[in-house]
């Protein structure tokens, strides 16, 4: 169990990082020509990246909530 109790998360936080992965992987136009990031965006590749991105704070965001809330992380016992 890599996250949350019932492990309904694990198969989301995958599947996000495979397609982060990939995206890292892919070409930007930026990471060759400096001073050609706009094409990036043209390409939809920055627009992705976010997307991804987003996707990964709402997830750790909720596992970061869970933990914090969970019986066994109760300090005042």
């Amino acid at each position: 169990m890599v996250m949350g109790k019932e492990g309904k998360e694990d198969g989301n936080f995958g599947e996000l990082a495979k397609r982060l992965v990939k995206s890292f992987a892919g070409f930007s136009f930026e990471d060759f020509f400096p001073h050609s990031g706009w094409l990036d965006v043209l390409t939809e590749h920055v627009g992705r990246l976010k997307a991804i991105f987003n996707e990964m704070d709402a997830l750790l965001d909720s596992v970061i909530e869970e933990r914090i809330n969970s019986p066994e992380n109760n300090m005042l016992d």
